[in-house]
């Protein structure tokens, strides 16, 4: 029973990690801040191509002529007008627009429509009818017994002679002060008055000093049925093709309105207070807003004349009220700003376009007229080939194989072979050879020789180091052995006829014994002189006569020829197995192979490098820092020029 409820929690644990697992890789793919990763071929994040650049220079000058023609717009001022309409809810705003001289005036003209005929009625009409303008304001109150009654308030504006623009008998008023707000069905309202009622003896007697009379009812009504109120208003608009600092134009507008027989009818004015927003700038700046006002007969009511009703009984009425609707006119120029991003999109969409839709088509074209062929079978393989190669270039597989070859690589070859791989044809991916053959420092050359040769000593003691320093010390006080010389040249003479005569690699293995045995007795007679040493060290001089018997080109060298590794590993072979052979200095250390931690290499370059300056290098292997910043930097391997 327990072992089954360990299973069951290790179960749900293991559902519940799953989970946890799902959700947080859920989330790591949500991620749109990720780092880009991507392989890179001669340093350059993508393949380059003759036909490319073709497309790309073909791109560029299609881009720079959509540029000029943007440009071109910016000059001439192109421009997008956008217009909305959006309604006040005048029960809630109660917003007054005060009207001035500035923005509105108003002119009025009241006329008999047959005073051609009878002209004494035109010129007396103001004993038969009297002409009003006022400011009203209508608010609803509470009385004393808390019922809501509208109380009206009336302000008489006189009205002169128009003399700014406006002529033939027009009256204006003095002054132009008027507030406009709300509407009848809210708690208050300010609007503009104009009626035509009868005459008022009060009026003549104070503009005529009681010179005249109005006439009676009948002759008041018979001229009432045949008026016509002529009715001119300042009205604005907006200029859209000025670019000036006021795009606001004035104008006037004029309405007949007439009267009915024994009616009473009312026009309703509605004024529009509108808003302009001007983007008027060539590259970037702020915004201009102006407004400007709009008038129209929205409509009328008519109804019977009622004579007591002292607000009813006029024979033409005219009320100019707050219009509910606001219009408001967007302007903006094409700038600088947008010719970029219209240049951008375009960018974008001629490279979508090319490299998706076009392929596309022109794939959808192809099919067409391949239809028995096995067009759509490649595109399918083709696609699948690229998702297995998307696969394989992923950086974790890329990675994982590094790795492994890295592994391979240090367990199976040894240090020489290690230093040859970079240089393979298979590891070199450009064909083109570089300049790197000759063009090296001379010191360069020969720090890249010794390094070679001498193996890395960091296990040596500090003693070990200072009596190495010593004896290196005696040793440059000794003149170059010339046995080494003659061993050198055998070796290199052993060498040609290993490549060229293999049938005779016995008879120059018994000469080169022989060549060192010689040596070894003429150098046993030098040296009696020179105290023995513990542990004795062998100079080994590479004359300069090697590297110009030998001289190889460059591409040669960096592109590692299968001849020329074949020639170098067998170098390295023929090397080992040349300097582990006795040694004819003493017969008890005839068996003793050399040391190769503790050779010490004497070269002389080429004359023609070096203008015949031999320079001696002492190398001790404790001091050599071997550092390579490069792979692709690395001198070629002098092995290949070492003859033994």
């Amino acid at each position: 029973m327990q072992a089954q409820n360990l299973s069951n929690s290790s179960q749900n644990h293991n559902k519940v990690k799953t989970c946890e697992l799902k959700a947080l890789g859920l989330l790591r793919s949500l991620d749109q801040f990720g780092v880009p990763i991507s392989l890179t071929y001669k340093n350059e994040p993508v393949l380059k191509s003759h036909a490319g650049g073709v497309a790309t220079i073909l791109s560029r000058v299609i881009v720079l002529a959509f540029m000029i023609v943007q440009i071109q717009d910016v000059y001439n001022r192109v421009c997008t007008i956008q217009t909305s309409i959006y309604k006040r809810d005048l029960n809630s705003d109660f917003t007054e627009f005060n009207l001035t001289e500035q923005i509105f005036d108003i002119g009025l003209k009241l006329e008999y429509i047959f005073f051609e005929k009878d002209p004494t009625i035109q010129a007396n009409l103001d004993q038969y009818v009297y002409l009003q303008l006022s400011q009203n304001e209508y608010q609803w109150i509470k009385n004393s017994k808390g019922q809501r009654v509208q109380i009206k308030y009336k302000q008489k504006v006189e009205l002169t002679k128009c003399e700014q623009g406006i002529y033939d008998s027009f009256q204006c008023p003095e002054r132009v002060n008027f507030q406009i707000g709300g509407s009848f069905a809210v708690q208050k309202s300010k609007f503009i008055q104009v009626a035509i009622r009868d005459c008022n003896q009060t009026y003549l007697n104070e503009k005529y000093n009681k010179t005249k009379q109005c006439k009676s009812k009948d002759e008041i009504s018979k001229v009432a049925q045949f008026l016509k109120l002529h009715i001119i208003t300042q009205n604005s608009y907006f200029d859209a093709k000025s670019f000036e600092t006021i795009s606001v134009k004035k104008s006037l507008d004029l309405f007949y309105l007439m009267s009915i027989k024994d009616k009473s009818i009312y026009y309703y004015m509605l004024l529009s207070q509108n808003k302009i927003l001007r983007k008027d700038n060539m590259v970037y700046g702020p915004d201009i807003e102006e407004k400007f006002i709009e008038t129209k007969i929205d409509h009328n009511i008519v109804q019977e004349l009622n004579s007591t009703d002292p607000y009813n009984n006029a024979y033409i009425g005219v009320y100019i009220m707050l219009n509910d609707e606001v219009k408001q006119i967007e302007r903006k120029v094409f700038n600088v700003l947008d010719a970029l991003k219209n240049t951008g999109g375009f960018i974008s969409k001629l490279n979508f376009t090319v490299k998706k839709n076009f392929r596309m088509y022109l794939r959808q074209y192809g099919f067409c007229r391949t239809r028995n062929s096995n067009s759509a079978f490649k595109d399918k393989l083709y696609e699948n080939g690229l998702m297995k190669v998307h696969r394989e270039l992923d950086i974790r597989n890329i990675s994982r194989e590094l790795r492994t070859l890295k592994f391979i690589t240090n367990t199976i070859l040894d240090k020489y072979q290690r230093y040859m791989l970079p240089l393979f044809r298979a590891n070199l991916l450009n064909n083109q050879p570089k300049m790197l053959s000759f063009d090296i420092d001379d010191n360069v050359l020969e720090e890249s020789l010794a390094n070679i040769i001498i193996h890395e000593d960091v296990n040596k003691t500090f003693y070990d180091k200072e009596f190495r320093l010593s004896e290196e010390i005696v040793m440059k006080m000794r003149k170059p052995a010339t046995f080494v010389e003659k061993m050198s040249r055998s070796m290199k003479q052993h060498r040609d006829q290993n490549n060229f005569h293999n049938s005779q690699d016995k008879d120059n293995e018994l000469e080169i014994e022989q060549n060192l045995s010689n040596e070894s007795d003429e150098e046993q007679d030098k040296s009696q002189s020179v105290p023995e040493q513990n542990n004795r060290k062998k100079e080994l001089l590479i004359d300069d006569d090697i590297f110009q018997k030998y001289q190889p080109n460059k591409s040669e060298i960096h592109q590692a020829k299968p001849e020329n590794q074949q020639r170098s590993f067998d170098c390295l072979e023929n090397s080992q197995k040349q300097l582990f052979l006795p040694l004819p200095e003493s017969k008890e250390d005839q068996s003793e192979p050399i040391d190769l931690e503790n050779i010490q290499v004497q070269i002389q370059p080429p004359d023609n490098q070096l203008k015949k300056d031999k320079k001696t290098i002492q190398s001790n292997v404790s001091e050599i820092n071997y550092y390579v910043e490069d792979e692709e930097e690395i001198p070629a391997p002098a092995l290949d020029f070492i003859k033994f």
